[in-house]
């Protein structure tokens, strides 16, 4: 009789086990469900047709098709204008790069307390390109020469302003054009420029286009140069090149260039939760994103703790934090 009564307990005990355990997981389930929230936000992206605006209208439409509550919509803007938005309390949520903050602010963006990150959605690199036929093997090489240095104020602009700086010129050295990455594209391919200094997401439609319409090659940086140039200007990055990022450029082994990530950016007091769970929706929707923008598989979580160059939010911290990417 003791036996059976001693089962019987073993049996209910087991049972109260079972029970609190579903009902724990339930817990957990329901906790991994996004609220209810409440967001109408325009989004400043980069210029028509960009790789940030292309990024940011896949975003967009992620964020929006998943978090209940939640309409973004991708505006077209000039990356530098997006950090003073931010700052204004004109944007809460903006896309741009660690030049554009100190283009605006005149300090590194680690010192921003009103921007904050999420993470970076793309790398962006410097490439320059010239004529198959010309003669042109350096910077030096091109002074006095029609160059394309991007349009005024974009991110594109500040990398190749800072490239002249690091080389000892300024744009008075040159004869400068100030054009979008497509126009300048279509002016090399006319003739109409003797280098064009891109920035943009590898492989990219622009150089594409420019070993398309006639044979070209890539003026490629010195080791000491690149180490000057990222001991002076920290929130860009040397990164390396393959010869499939770049096809049809006579490039046949891997090579050292300058690059910028792009970053998410986000007004520090905004509520923790929301960018909690606009950082889980980003990344847990990677293979959405970058089949919708190609571009963007440079956001990932690894490369968001490692590359930003702003202060990640608490919200997005929280979400690192529990992939036990960051303490």
């Amino acid at each position: 009789m003791k036996k059976f009564f001693l089962s019987l307990a073993v049996i209910s005990l087991c049972c109260c086990f079972v029970v609190f355990e579903g009902c724990n997981s339930a817990a957990v389930a329901a906790s991994s469900k996004a609220p209810v929230f409440k967001y109408n936000i325009t989004m400043p992206t980069g210029s028509m047709g960009g790789s940030y605006y292309t990024i940011g209208a896949a975003m967009s439409e992620l964020f929006t098709s998943k978090l209940e509550g939640v309409t973004i919509s991708a505006s077209a803007a000039n990356t530098s204008d997006n950090i003073a938005s931010l700052i204004n309390n004109e944007a809460i949520l903006a896309m741009a790069g660690g030049p554009d903050y100190v283009f605006v602010m005149q300090e590194l963006p680690q010192k921003s307390k009103e921007i904050s990150s999420i993470g970076v959605f793309n790398q962006l690199v410097s490439v320059i390109v010239v004529r198959q036929d010309s003669p042109f093997k350096s910077i030096k090489d091109l002074l006095g020469k029609k160059i394309n240095m991007g349009s005024a104020g974009s991110g594109q602009y500040l990398l190749n302003q800072a490239l002249l700086k690091a080389a000892g010129y300024s744009e008075k050295d040159f004869k400068c054009e100030y054009m979008s990455q497509g126009k300048a594209s279509e002016a090399f391919a006319e003739g109409k420029l003797d280098g064009v200094f891109v920035f943009a997401s590898l492989p990219a439609n622009a150089v594409t286009q420019m070993a398309t319409a006639k044979p070209c090659r890539i003026i490629q940086l010195d080791d000491s140069f690149l180490t000057k140039f990222a001991d002076s200007y920290p929130y860009y990055k040397v990164c390396t090149v393959t010869p499939e990022m770049v096809p049809n450029m006579g490039i046949t082994k891997p090579y050292q260039s300058v690059s910028q990530y792009g970053e998410l950016l986000v007004r520090t007091d905004v509520d923790e939760q929301f960018v909690y769970w606009l950082t889980k929706t980003l990344h847990d929707n990677h293979k959405a994103l970058i089949a919708a923008a190609p571009g963007a598989k440079a956001c990932t979580p690894e490369n968001a703790v490692n590359a930003s160059v702003f202060n990640l939010h608490t919200g997005a911290k929280r979400y690192y934090k529990e992939l036990r990417l960051i303490n």
